[in-house]
């Protein structure tokens, strides 16, 4: 647990130095007197602290470790692998077992960084749930930035909603809420952050729900930054779930030359499946197949073709 949060396993992704996906961290205006004395605000406990506010899995609206303090430092995430000794393929895998009550954690990050495949680096994002039980599953990814397209269907509620009533929920207002189109087993979703555009391409199914959403509801003195989050929902029910998503960079917008590159994402047909102890990913570029193997072990091998 970071900075008193409740945010293991977590993913933050910068990009020539700009915070493309981020932590929220703390809610305060540090030093500012102005600002209830520049000491922590109220919303520290209601949002920041909270797991939905990071970019990590969160079950049944609920923080990890009970959202208790002490809980939580008494134990620690799982070191799994972490390879980053091949500059094509940098491997990250971590698990956790005491989060949630009955369930493991695991989260995998690879960054594939090979000029054959794409002209930029990318992340293959594989995060999976294994529970006893049943449980209503939200994996959050902050973003800045403006939305550029959205491959889901989506409606945009005509009166205020929020996302919950606690545990930080409390203090999302849903900008929308949408649903992966017919026949369709990829969602996608495409935003521009400092002149240049990243996009989020998902397994889904058709119980899959998708929410956009922004801080500042219930937030009378104004005390949360302005920050978006795009969310993507397994409702309750799933025991074991792997939430699989590639994070793209491509393409520029020069807004002096008004000039765009490639806005558009180059992923297509993202599968999933999982093999024993191995997860295969599969993806299309252009006309081009990939397979992407990994093994969740410690002796993990990583194989993208």
């Amino acid at each position: 647990m970071g900075h008193g949060h409740f945010d293991r396993l977590t993913l933050s992704v910068y990009d020539h130095g700009n915070e493309i996906i981020p932590d929220y961290g703390a809610a305060r205006f540090l030093n500012i007197e102005t600002k209830r004395g520049g000491r922590y605000l109220p919303e520290n406990k209601t949002y920041a602290q909270h797991t939905i506010a990071h970019g990590a899995v969160v079950l049944d609206q609920k923080s990890q470790y009970k959202g208790n303090v002490k809980y939580s430092e008494e134990h620690v995430s799982q070191l799994v692998k972490n390879d980053m000794s091949n500059d094509r393929l940098q491997v990250t895998i971590a698990a956790d077992t005491m989060a949630y009550d009955g369930s493991k954690l695991s989260r995998s990050i690879t960054m594939v960084n090979d000029a054959d495949i794409t002209n930029r680096p990318f992340i293959i994002d594989l995060y999976h749930v294994d529970s006893n039980t049943g449980h209503q599953m939200d994996l959050n990814y902050p973003f800045f930035g403006d939305i550029i397209d959205t491959q889901f269907d989506y409606n945009r509620p005509v009166n205020k909603t929020v996302l919950g009533t606690d545990n930080g929920y409390n203090h999302l207002e849903v900008l929308a809420k949408g649903s992966p189109k017919p026949n369709s087993t990829n969602s996608q979703f495409t935003f521009l952050q400092a002149q240049r555009f990243y996009s989020i391409t998902s397994v889904t199914d058709p119980s899959t729900e998708l929410f956009i959403t922004q801080t500042g509801a219930n937030d009378p003195e104004f005390n949360l930054n302005l920050q978006r989050q795009y969310l993507i929902r397994q409702p309750s029910g799933s025991k074991n779930h792997t939430f699989v998503n590639i994070i793209e960079p491509h393409g520029f917008f020069n807004p002096i030359q008004e000039t765009v590159t490639f806005p558009k994402s180059a992923f297509s047909e993202l599968t999933h499946e999982q093999q024993g102890d191995y997860d295969v990913v599969t993806f299309k570029i252009g006309e081009e197949n990939y397979l992407y193997t990994l093994s969740r072990s410690v002796m993990a091998k990583t194989i993208i073709q």
